[in-house]
């Protein structure tokens, strides 16, 4: 877990006793995968599955979730879990799998209304329903202490949307690659056969970034948050 992962232990044995680090797990076992599939109505509103699988340190919180909270409790964390204006999950299942990488599957059904938005023949549909980063670093101010980075983790997240027919792309953002010391991050679309198809990946690393690379830092961040609340413009054929 966090709180006995990668710390320092004493280790007693008939020899005497030593100070060792206690195994903790990698970005690639804390993965978050998620996939959702989706239908936009004409009215702009979202009806979606979303399947998402937490592995490792990813399934400490679910696990409360499921396990310990009371259901009002539960009900209202996942109608505050995502980062929309206003949606209703109705539906919840979950399902644990214990063992030395446990792993916790949960199923959901979210109904948003109002989630693209609806302008004359024109759909704006963010691709990135429920993954979206926040981070962003202030880079007003000379930098004089190390940024730690704590967490090591993977996201996945693949994405179906089916829009209503007769509509096609009229802007959209590009798909980003970006590989370099602070993480890995790529995002790819297509539209195709009146769906909407998106992929991310996001994979960082705890780390520790003396003050000469936060502004580097800064500028990664931002590259997120920029893809992650870029729009899909579809327009109504002639």
């Amino acid at each position: 877990g966090t709180f006995t992962g990668g710390r320092k232990a004493l280790l007693i044995d008939s020899t005497g006793g030593y100070v060792i680090k206690t195994p903790d797990y990698s970005a690639a076992d804390n993965t978050q995968c998620r996939i959702v599939k989706g239908n936009i109505e004409a009215d702009g509103s979202l009806n979606a599955t979303v399947n998402t699988m937490y592995c490792c340190v990813r399934q400490e919180a679910p696990q409360y979730w499921m396990d310990d909270a009371s259901e009002a409790d539960r009900r209202k964390h996942l109608n505050e879990l995502f980062d929309l204006p206003t949606y209703t999950i109705d539906k919840s299942h979950y399902e644990e799998h214990q063992g030395p990488h446990p792993v916790i599957n949960e199923d959901l059904h979210v109904v948003a209304s109002n989630y693209a938005g609806v302008s004359g023949k024109r759909l704006f549909i963010n691709p990135n329903v429920f993954d979206r980063s926040s981070t962003r670093l202030s880079a007003d101010s000379v930098r004089k202490y190390d940024y730690i980075n704590h967490s090591a983790y993977t996201d996945i997240d693949s994405v179906v949307i089916s829009v209503p027919a007769g509509y096609e792309v009229e802007a959209r953002p590009k798909d980003v690659t970006i590989r370099g010391e602070f993480g890995t991050f790529r995002t790819s679309l297509q539209f195709t056969g009146d769906k909407l198809i998106y992929y991310r990946y996001l994979q960082q690393t705890a780390a520790r970034y003396p003050p000469a690379e936060y502004t580097s830092l800064v500028k990664f961040y931002e590259q997120l948050y920029q893809s992650d609340n870029q729009r899909v413009v579809l327009v109504k054929k002639e």
